[in-house]
C-alpha cells in the first residue's frame, strides 16, 4: 500500500494552499493531492454560468503567500482560476495532484498510528487505498454532483429550458430570450446583470429579498498606492486595509443592526432612484444574519436602473407551459427559468470516517479551532468564513496543521482533540439563517459553546490563536511514539503535559511575544494610514487607465475589407543576430494584399460559425503521433503562459509556460477564460493546420517568411530592427522596439506595461508601418507558409502563388512537423526572446496550440 506523510483531499482554493503552504513549511513531509475532477480549482473550474466572479474582494480572497495583482479586487471566474493554475504552475505542484481520485472513506487505525483512505480511481473508480499520518480535507462544503432545486408543481408541462447554475451547458445561449432567475443569493446577484447584457428581458424572483450592497470593481488604494509602491506592496496594504474594515463593519452590524440597514437601504435608495419600492430589497433580517451580497460597480442596480431587469418578491405557485403562475395571480412569460436557488451541503466530501471500525457520524462531534473534530486524531479540514473570505481561515488552517506536523516530528504518533470539559455546550455549526444551511445542519460537526471549541468568525482572533497559540493546551491531547526509548500511547501528554518543559516547546507554545503583536499593530497602522492618506485631495495620483479593448481603424481600400497593398521589391533576406536568421541573401517579393492586422477573435468566430469548424486544440489528441505524452497532454488543450511571482528553478520554461486541458480558442487562458468582449483581440491558440482552414475558407493564403519580411521591413534595409512605426534602429543592440506590444521589465515576473498592455492588445493599437501594418512586431507570434529550416538557404525569388518548401527543412523530431513563425510576441523582452525584428525567426509545432500565437492572411492579386 502506497504512503505518504500527509494526503490533501482537494485541489481547489484550499488544497492549492494547503500544499503550497506544506511544501515550504514542511519540506521533509511526503504528499500528494487527490482530485475527483478532471481538472484543479474547485468551485472555480465547477462553476461556468455567466457572470461567475467572486463575492468578496481578491485582495482577501488571494493567498497570502501570493498577493492578487489582478486590477479588478472583484474578479471573474476565468480570472481566479488563472490565478490558481499560476499558483500551482509555479510551485510545481502539477505533478502532486493525482485527478480523478475520488476519496470515498478514511479509516484510523491506533495501533499504526495512521489513516487508510480509500480512493475511487478513473472513471471505471476502481478501488485502491493509500495511507497517511495526518490527513488534511480541502472539499469545501458543498455537494459538486448536484445543487438544490426545490420540487415546483408543474415543472415537467414547461416548454422552456430549466437550467441551474452549478451546471451551466456550455453551448447555452440566452440572447433575446425572457429569462426568469429564482433567488436572490450571491449566485442570482452575480447571474442576473451578465444575462441582462443580452437577454431581452431578465426577471430575479425572491421569495425573500437579499441585503445587497454596491462596492467598486476596483480597489482605490490598491490602485492609487500600486505606481509609487509596486503591485505587490500595494496588494498587501489594501490586504490588511480591507480586513481591518471589513471586520468593523461586521462587528458595527451586530452591535447596530438597525443603523447598518438604514445605511444599507439609503444606498439602495440612491441608486436606484427615489420612486423605486424598496420592498424587494428590505430583509426580513438582520444584517449578517445571512451573509450580504456584493454588487461591482451596482452592477445589478445598474441593469434594474436600465430597464433590463425586474425584481419581483412573490412565491410560485406552479409552473406552466409557457412559464410560471405566481401566487399573487401574476403570471410569468419565460423562455428560460434559471434556478439559483442554492447548494446542496455536503460537509468533508461525504467522506465516511470511523476510529478502530467505529464509525464517526460527523453531527455527533465538535470542531476544535474550526478545524479539527473531537475524538479524530492527526485530521484537519477547511472551513472559511462566513463574513469574510474563505481563503483567510484557509491560510490560517494549513498554516496550523504545518506546526502540527512540525511537533508530530519531534517524537509523536498523533495528536487528538478530546472534550473533557463537562460546561461545553454543543451549539449548531453556523449561525446563520440562510435557507441552504438550515437545511444541511444536520450533515456538519456542532461547535461549543466556547473556546477552543467555538467557531469564531474573527479573522485576528484566529491569528493570533492558530500562529502563536500553544499547540499543548490541555484539550489537543499528543500521543509518543512507541519505540526505544519512548513511552507507548498510554503515557501521552495530559494536560500539561511533560514536554511543555522543554525550551523547544516553551518558545512555541507561549504567549504572543511582545514584538510580534508590535509587528502586526504596525501593518495595520501602515494599512489605515496609506488608505486615509488616499482619501487626501491631490496627495497621489489618479490611477492608470484600464487598457482599451479595441482600437477602431478606418475602412481600407483592399478588394476584401481590412486588407492593405504591400508593393513588390527587392531586400536582403535574413539577419545577423540568432544563428537561424542567416545568412544575409537578397530576395525578391511580388506584390501582395495583405491583412493590415492579425486575424481578430470576431473573424474567426465568423469562419467558425459558418463552417462548424473544430480546431486543432479542441479535437481528442492523437497519441500515436505523440508517443509518451504525459496524461494531461493527452487532452485537448493549449500551452498558455503563466504568470509567475517568483522564480524557483532557473530559467525552467515550465515555470511560465503551462499545457491546459480545455484551452483552445474560445478560452485562450484555459476553462472558465472566455474571449467576450474580446472580438478586437488576435485570435490566438489556433494551429497550422487552422490557420490553412480559415484562409482556405476567406480565399487567401498564408504569407510565405519571405512576403512576411519584406511586409514588416516595409522597405527598409537588412541588418536593421525596425520598430512599428518603420523607424530604424541598430539591430546589433536588439533594441526593444517603442511602438509594439512587448514586455516591459523582467521577463516573466514583472511587465510594467509602460505600452499602455500588460497583456495582448486589441489589433491596431500601435502606429501603422509604411505600408499601413499594424503589429508586424510584437502582440502576437505569426504563422508563415514556410516550412522550418536552420538556415535562409532556399530559393532568392519566391512563386507568388506557391508556399515555400526549405531546402533542407529540419527532421521531424519528438515535437513534429515544424513552421517558420515570424514578428515576436507580448512576451518578448530585452531577457528574453528578443525577437521583436523583421528579420528574427522562430520554429513552432505544427499542431501545438499557444496562447501567443496567431496569423494573418495575404492574397495574391493584382494591386491598385
Amino acid at each position: 500500500m502506497e504512503h505518504q506523510d500527509v494526503l490533501i483531499i482537494g485541489a481547489g482554493l484550499s488544497g492549492i494552499g494547503a500544499a503550497v503552504q506544506l511544501q515550504r513549511d514542511c519540506p521533509g513531509s511526503s504528499f500528494c493531492v487527490l482530485e475527483s475532477r478532471e481538472s484543479l480549482g474547485g468551485t472555480w473550474d465547477l462553476f461556468r454560468y455567466p457572470g461567475v466572479r467572486s463575492d468578496s474582494d481578491m485582495h482577501t480572497l488571494g493567498y497570502g503567500f501570493r498577493p492578487w495583482l489582478g486590477a479588478r479586487a472583484i474578479a471573474d471566474g476565468a480570472s481566479i482560476l488563472d490565478y490558481l493554475r499560476a499558483t500551482a504552475a509555479e510551485h510545481a505542484l502539477e505533478p502532486l495532484i493525482r485527478y480523478q481520485h475520488r476519496a470515498s472513506a478514511a479509516a484510523w487505525s491506533s495501533t499504526r498510528s495512521r489513516w487508510v483512505v480509500s480512493v475511487q480511481v478513473g472513471p471505471a473508480r476502481e478501488l485502491q487505498q493509500i495511507s497517511c499520518r495526518f490527513l488534511q480535507i480541502c472539499t469545501g462544503y458543498f455537494n459538486y454532483e448536484h445543487g438544490h432545486t426545490p420540487s415546483f408543481a408543474g415543472m415537467g408541462s414547461f416548454g422552456g429550458r430549466i437550467i441551474h447554475p452549478q451546471h451551466w451547458p456550455a453551448e447555452l445561449d440566452l440572447s433575446g430570450q425572457h429569462v426568469v432567475v429564482i433567488g436572490s443569493g450571491a449566485t442570482a446577484a452575480t447571474l442576473v446583470p451578465a444575462l441582462a447584457r443580452t437577454a431581452a428581458q431578465v426577471t430575479m424572483l425572491q421569495r425573500s429579498p437579499t441585503y445587497m450592497m454596491a462596492r467598486p470593481a476596483q480597489d482605490a488604494l490598491a490602485q492609487g498606492l500600486r505606481p509609487y509602491l509596486g503591485a505587490k506592496l500595494a496588494s498587501r496594504l489594501t490586504r490588511w486595509k480591507n480586513l481591518l474594515l471589513g471586520q468593523l463593519f461586521f462587528q458595527f452590524a451586530r452591535r447596530f443592526p438597525e443603523k447598518t440597514a438604514e445605511k444599507i437601504m439609503a444606498q439602495v435608495q440612491e441608486a436606484l432612484g427615489p420612486d423605486y419600492d424598496l420592498r424587494h430589497f428590505r430583509p426580513r433580517y438582520k444584517p449578517w444574519d445571512q451573509r450580504l451580497c456584493l454588487l461591482p460597480d451596482g452592477d445589478l442596480f445598474e441593469a434594474i436602473r436600465q430597464g433590463r431587469v425586474t425584481v419581483l418578491t412573490d412565491e410560485i405557485e406552479r409552473f406552466t407551459a409557457s412559464g410560471l403562475l405566481l401566487k399573487s395571480g401574476q403570471s410569468l412569460a419565460a423562455d428560460a427559468v434559471v434556478t439559483a436557488t442554492g447548494l446542496d451541503l455536503l460537509a468533508l466530501g461525504g467522506l465516511a470516517l470511523s476510529v478502530d471500525g467505529r464509525a464517526i457520524a460527523l453531527k455527533d462531534t465538535l470542531s476544535y479551532k474550526g478545524m479539527m473534530l473531537s475524538g479524530l486524531p492527526n485530521l484537519a479540514f477547511v472551513f472559511g468564513y462566513t463574513n469574510a473570505s474563505w481563503t483567510l481561515k484557509a491560510d490560517l488552517t494549513s498554516g496550523f496543521v504545518c506546526r502540527l506536523i512540525k511537533r508530530l516530528d519531534q517524537g509523536y504518533s498523533h495528536c487528538t482533540p478530546v472534550l473533557s470539559d463537562s460546561n461545553i455546550r454543543p451549539e449548531r455549526w453556523v449561525d446563520f439563517s440562510s435557507g441552504y444551511i438550515q437545511r444541511s445542519l444536520d450533515r456538519f460537526p456542532a461547535q461549543g459553546s466556547r473556546a477552543p471549541w467555538r467557531l469564531r468568525q474573527n479573522y485576528f482572533l484566529d491569528l493570533l490563536a492558530l500562529r502563536l497559540g500553544r499547540l499543548a493546551d490541555g484539550t489537543l491531547q499528543w500521543h509518543r511514539s512507541a519505540g526505544p526509548g519512548s513511552p507507548d500511547a498510554a503515557g501521552a501528554d495530559k494536560q500539561a503535559g511533560h514536554s511543555r518543559h522543554s525550551p523547544r516547546h516553551s518558545r512555541e507554545s507561549g504567549r504572543p511575544g511582545r514584538w510580534r503583536a508590535a509587528v502586526i499593530a504596525a501593518a495595520l497602522g501602515v494599512a489605515l494610514g496609506a488608505w486615509w492618506l488616499l482619501g487626501q485631495p491631490g496627495l497621489l495620483e489618479p490611477a492608470k487607465p484600464a487598457e482599451r479593448t479595441a482600437c477602431p481603424l478606418p475602412p481600407s481600400g483592399g478588394p476584401q475589407p481590412g486588407m492593405v497593398w504591400v508593393p513588390g521589391g527587392s531586400f536582403a533576406f535574413g539577419d545577423t543576430v540568432y544563428p537561424e536568421e542567416s545568412p544575409v541573401r537578397p530576395a525578391t517579393v511580388q506584390g501582395f494584399w495583405m491583412d493590415r492586422t492579425e486575424v481578430t477573435n470576431g473573424e474567426f468566430a465568423r469562419f467558425v460559425q459558418a463552417t462548424g469548424y473544430v480546431t486543432t486544440a479542441e479535437r481528442p489528441v492523437d497519441t500515436t503521433l505523440h508517443p509518451g505524452l504525459p496524461p494531461n497532454m493527452q487532452q485537448p488543450g493549449a500551452v498558455v503562459f503563466i504568470n509567475p511571482t517568483e522564480l524557483r528553478q532557473g530559467g525552467d520554461p515550465r515555470q511560465w509556460w503551462q499545457y491546459l486541458p480545455g484551452a483552445n480558442w474560445r478560452h485562450p487562458a484555459g476553462p472558465g477564460s472566455s474571449i467576450d468582449g474580446r472580438e478586437s483581440y488576435p485570435v490566438v491558440a489556433v494551429t497550422l493546420a487552422d490557420a490553412q482552414a480559415y484562409a482556405r475558407w476567406a480565399g487567401r493564403s498564408l504569407p510565405t517568411e519571405r512576403e512576411w519580411e519584406w511586409a514588416a521591413r516595409a522597405a527598409q534595409p537588412a541588418g536593421l530592427a525596425v520598430a512599428a512605426t518603420g523607424q530604424p534602429s541598430p539591430a546589433e543592440s536588439a533594441a526593444q522596439p517603442t511602438q509594439a506590444n512587448t514586455w516591459q521589465g523582467f521577463f516573466p515576473l514583472n511587465n510594467q506595461a509602460s505600452d499602455g498592455f500588460s497583456g495582448l492588445a486589441p489589433v491596431g493599437c500601435f502606429a501603422a508601418n509604411r505600408f499601413g501594418l499594424h503589429d508586424m512586431i510584437g502582440n502576437v507570434w505569426e504563422l508563415t507558409a514556410d516550412v522550418y529550416s536552420e538556415d535562409h538557404s532556399g530559393p532568392d525569388t519566391l512563386p507568388p502563388d506557391q508556399p515555400t518548401i526549405a531546402a533542407r527543412p529540419v527532421a521531424a523530431g519528438p515535437e513534429g512537423p515544424r513552421h517558420v513563425i515570424k514578428g515576436g510576441s507580448y512576451l518578448c523582452a530585452p531577457n528574453y526572446c528578443m525577437r521583436y525584428r523583421p528579420g528574427a525567426r522562430q520554429a513552432q509545432e505544427d499542431d501545438l496550440a499557444s496562447s501567443h500565437l496567431g496569423f494573418r492572411t495575404v492574397l495574391r492579386h493584382p494591386g491598385p
